[in-house]
Order: structure tokens, then C-alpha cells, then sequence
């Protein structure tokens, strides 16, 4: 499947879910109530749709790492090109943080500047997740 397409599919399968949970209100209460969860269902996707375009998750591209810096190239929700550089000396808290019940992606977070940053990453990066963790626990060893 194309890359892109995993990555528009990550971002909405939440309204999915909503429009599963509405359909099943629907035929289990009254319909007076019918027109209020409608509208807090719809408010909500919209918020849930602002916050997943506009802001995170950033799906990692490739990373690029030398001595010093750390070159990640990212893509956001709505297909959006970016690069941030990070200096490796300040990067801490290092985690990957792999896919189960409560986490929907595989992800990395690490603590920059004492800023929490987190990216999402697909099965295709899986090396160079690796690469990046050996790098930054070799620049804490040394």
C-alpha cells in the first residue's frame, strides 16, 4: 500500500469509530435525544480533524544523523513536507514506544531542549529507528 495512503488511514480511523459509536446510539436510545449527540459527535470530529491536521502526529521520512546533528524529515497528516534538525547532545529521554491497546502508532518521544517532541513512525522506518537509537545511546556512552 502506498505511503501516503497508511498515513491518511492512521489519521482518520477515528471517525470510523465515532460514526460506528453514532449508528449504534441511534438505534438504541429515543430519538428526542437524537439531535444532541449529533451535534457533540459532530463538534467533536471537527476538533479531532483540526488537532490531527494542523498539529501532530509528524510521520518520520528519513533521518539523516552525523556526529552532532540529528536531521529528521517528516511528513504531518495532510501530506505536508518538513525537516527539523536537532543537535544530539540535547536530546534525553529517549523512548520508542511500540504499538499496543492504548498507543495507535508506533512512536518515538524524546525530551529536546526540556521539550517533549514525538514522532509516529510506520513499519518501513523500523531501521532507521534503530539507527537512531544506536546513535543517541552511543552519544550518552561517550
Amino acid at each position: 500500500m502506498n505511503r501516503n495512503i497508511k498515513i491518511i488511514i492512521n489519521s482518520l480511523s477515528f471517525i470510523i469509530i465515532i460514526l460506528v459509536l453514532l449508528l449504534v446510539y441511534f438505534y438504541l436510545l429515543d430519538a428526542r435525544h437524537t439531535f444532541s449527540i449529533l451535534g457533540f459527535s459532530l463538534a467533536l470530529i471537527y476538533l479531532e480533524i483540526k488537532n490531527k491536521f494542523w498539529a501532530n502526529p509528524l510521520f518520520i521520512d528519513s533521518i539523516e544523523i552525523s556526529k552532532e546533528t540529528i536531521r529528521i524529515k517528516h511528513t504531518n497528516p495532510m501530506l505536508k513536507k518538513g525537516e527539523i534538525t536537532f543537535d544530539s547532545n540535547e536530546i534525553s529521554n529517549f523512548m520508542n514506544i511500540k504499538k499496543n491497546i492504548f498507543t495507535k502508532n508506533n512512536r518515538i518521544e524524546f525530551d529536546y531542549k526540556k521539550i517533549k517532541t514525538k514522532f509516529v513512525y510506520l513499519k518501513s522506518e523500523i531501521q532507521e529507528i534503530k539507527k537512531l537509537e544506536e546513535s543517541i545511546s552511543h552519544n550518552k556512552s561517550v
